[in-house]
C-alpha cells in the first residue's frame, strides 16, 4: 500500500551566485528599490549591516525576491560614504579647535543650532499645511513635539548669538585697548575663520557633498541608470552560500523570518482509519483504525510537491500559476542547535518528516513572487503521522513592496539636474543633525568592527546561545502594507488557490491508499474558508478573507 513513486525530500543545492548574475532576483524590482535604500535611508543601511553583515555568529535569513548579496555590498559602500562624511566634519572640528581655539566653533554652533530651530519651523507648517489641504486633521502631539523643540532652539540660538556678539565685541575692545587695531583685527578675523571652517567645511560642505553622492548612486538603480554592484568581500560570499540551503535557523518565536508577517494560520487533524465495505458497514471506528499506516508522512509530503510544482512552469496558462515555486525546508530554533546548518541532506529530512519531537520542523514552502518581486506571498504547509491520525498544518506569510522613499528612483523626477539641486538642499537642511551625530556614528562603527573581529575570533559557541536569524534585510525596509487593492487582492488570492491545490492533492493521496475520507471532506471546508488571523498589516488579510467568506461576517 505505500506510494513507492512519491519523491523524498532532497536538500537544495547551495552554489554561491556571482553579484550582478543575470539571474531573477539581481534585477527584480525589489533589488533595485532595496539598494536605491541603503543610499537613500542612513537607518535601513546601517541596520542591514549590523544585523546581517556583522553578525557571523548568526544564520542570516533566506532573502525572497531580492539579490541579498548585491544589496549588502551597496549597504558598505553606502555606509563608507557616510563614514568618510563624519570622519571629515569630525576631523575638521579638531583643527579648527586647535588652530583658532573655542570661539570659532561655539560661534559655528550657533549658526548651525540656528539653522535646526528655522527647518524645524518650516517642516511643521508644511506637515500642518499638508494635512489641512488634504482633509486630514493635524496631529496635535506632533505640532507640540515639533513647535516646542523649534521655539527652545530658537531661543537658545537667540539668546546664545546676543551674547555672543557681546563677548565678541568685549574681545575686540579689549584687544584694541591692549595692542591697538591690528591685534583686534586678528583676534576678530581668528573668530572668523574658525566660524568658516566648523560652518562651511565641516557643518554645511560634507552633508551636502555625500547626500548629492548618494543620490547619484541611488539614481543609477532608475529607469535611466547604469547600476554597476561592489565587488564582494568574504563575508558577502559566505552569506551567499547559505542563501542556497534548505534550512533556516530562526531567532524569536516565529520561525518564517525573511518571509514577512503571518497573516493566517489553519490546522487540521484526522484519525487514520479504513473506509467502510459498504452502506452498511457497522464495524465501529476502533476496529476500523489501521494497525499500520498505509504510508509514510514523507511519502504524502512528496506527492503533494509533486502535484504543486509544476503549476509554476505549465505550459497552458489557464493551469500555471507564475512565480510558483515550491521548496523543501527545515527550521531549527537557534538556542537549540550548536551550528549554522545551511543544508540538511535527504535521510536526515525524512527523520525529521517522520518524527518531529524537538525544535526542528519540516515545511513544503509554496511561494510566488510577483509584481517584479514587489510581492512575495508564502504558504507554508506542515505534514505530521503522530497518534494514529494525520495532522496539516498552513501559515501564510506576505512581503509588501519597500517604503514609498525607495521609489523615488521610478519617478520621471528624479530625471536631471534638479533632484541633484533638492537632495544638495536636504543635505543642506539635515546638516545640524548629521554634525551632532558625527562623533557617534564613527564610535558606533568603531565599536561594530571591534564586536566583529571578537566574533570571527571565537571558538565554537555552547549548546543555548541563540544562533538564528532575528529579521530579515527586506523586513527592515517595509511598512507591511500593500500599495493598491491589487496586490492586497493577489495575497489574499494565492493563499486560497495554493491551499485548495494543497487540499486536493492531500484528498486525492488518501483516497488512493485506502482512508476514510469523509471526516476530511467535511473539515476541509473549515480549513479552506476559515483560519486564525496572526496579525501582519498587509492590507488587514483577515478582513480579506472574510470578505471572501460570508459565514465568517
Amino acid at each position: 500500500m505505500t506510494d513507492q513513486t512519491s519523491s523524498v525530500p532532497q536538500p537544495r543545492p547551495a552554489p554561491p551566485q556571482p553579484l550582478g548574475a543575470m539571474h531573477p532576483t539581481a534585477l527584480s524590482t525589489a533589488t533595485r528599490h532595496l539598494v536605491a535604500g541603503a543610499y537613500l535611508d542612513e537607518r535601513f543601511c546601517r541596520a542591514a549591516l549590523e544585523e546581517v553583515y556583522d553578525q557571523p555568529r548568526r544564520a542570516v535569513a533566506p532573502s525572497y525576491g531580492f539579490d541579498l548579496g548585491a544589496v549588502l555590498a551597496h549597504c558598505r559602500r553606502a555606509n563608507t560614504i557616510l563614514l568618510v562624511r563624519d570622519a571629515v566634519i569630525v576631523g575638521v572640528f579638531l583643527l579648527s579647535l586647535c588652530a583658532t581655539g573655542l570661539i570659532g566653533i561655539v560661534v559655528g554652533g550657533v549658526l548651525l543650532a540656528g539653522l535646526q530651530s528655522a527647518v524645524s519651523t518650516v517642516r511643521l507648517f508644511r506637515e500642518t499645511l499638508r494635512r489641512l489641504t488634504g482633509g486630514e486633521p493635524p496631529r496635535v502631539y506632533e505640532i507640540i513635539r515639533t513647535a516646542a523643540a523649534g521655539t527652545v532652539a530658537f531661543t537658545v540660538s537667540s539668546m546664545s548669538l546676543l551674547l555672543l556678539t557681546t563677548l565678541i565685541g568685549g574681545l575686540a575692545v579689549s584687544q584694541f585697548a591692549g595692542g591697538g587695531a591690528d591685534g583686534a583685527l586678528s583676534s576678530v578675523a581668528a573668530m572668523l575663520f574658525g566660524t568658516f571652517m566648523v560652518t562651511v567645511l565641516a557643518g554645511f560642505g560634507p552633508p551636502v557633498v555625500t547626500r548629492v553622492l548618494r543620490w547619484h548612486h541611488a539614481v543609477q538603480h532608475g529607469p535611466a541608470g547604469r547600476p554597476t554592484t561592489p565587488p564582494p568581500d568574504a563575508r558577502i560570499e559566505d552569506i551567499q552560500r547559505q542563501q542556497g540551503g534548505n534550512t533556516i535557523v530562526y531567532s524569536g518565536y516565529s520561525p518564517f523570518v525573511g518571509s514577512g508577517p503571518v497573516l493566517d494560520t489553519t490546522n487540521l487533524a484526522l484519525r487514520m482509519i479504513r473506509q467502510p465495505e459498504g452502506f452498511d458497514d457497522r464495524t465501529g471506528e476502533a476496529q476500523r483504525e489501521y494497525d499500520q499506516l498505509p504510508f509514510a508522512a514523507e511519502h504524502l509530503v512528496g506527492y503533494v510537491r509533486d502535484q504543486l510544482a509544476p503549476l509554476g512552469h505549465a505550459s497552458d496558462p489557464e493551469h500555471r500559476l507564475p512565480g510558483l515555486t515550491v521548496t523543501d525546508h527545515v527550521f531549527t530554533a537557534g538556542t537549540e542547535t550548536t551550528e549554522l546548518a545551511l543544508s540538511t541532506d535527504g535521510p536526515t529530512m525524512v527523520g525529521i518528516i517522520r518524527q518531529p519531537l524537538d525544535a526542528r520542523r519540516h515545511y513544503l514552502a509554496c511561494q510566488v513572487t510577483s509584481w517584479k518581486g514587489e510581492l512575495v506571498t508564502s504558504v507554508y504547509v506542515h505534514f505530521a503521522l503522530q497518534g494514529r491520525t494525520l495532522y496539516l498544518e498552513t501559515a501564510t506569510c506576505a512581503l509588501a513592496p519597500c517604503r514609498d522613499e525607495y521609489r523615488v528612483i521610478d519617478d520621471v523626477r528624479s530625471l536631471g539636474a534638479v533632484p541633484y539641486l533638492r537632495a544638495a538642499w536636504t543635505g543642506l537642511a539635515e546638516s545640524p543633525r548629521v554634525v551632532a551625530l558625527a562623533p557617534v556614528n564613527l564610535l558606533r562603527a568603531g565599536l561594530r568592527w571591534a564586536v566583529r573581529r571578537m566574533q570571527e575570533n571565537q571558538g565554537v559557541l555552547p549548546y543555548g546561545v541563540d544562533r538564528g536569524a532575528r529579521v530579515g534585510v527586506r523586513e527592515l525596509a517595509t511598512l507591511d502594507e500593500v500599495r493598491n487593492d491589487f496586490q492586497m487582492q493577489d495575497v489574499a488570492k494565492y493563499e486560497e488557490i495554493i491551499t485548495r491545490r494543497v487540499v486536493a492533492a492531500t484528498l486525492d493521496f488518501l483516497v488512493t491508499h485506502g482512508v476514510d475520507v469523509t471526516e476530511f471532506r467535511q473539515r476541509a471546508n473549515v480549513l479552506i474558508n476559515s483560519g486564525v488571523y496572526a496579525g501582519g498589516n498587509i492590507g488587514a488579510i483577515g478582513d480579506i478573507k472574510n470578505s471572501f467568506n460570508p459565514s465568517k461576517k
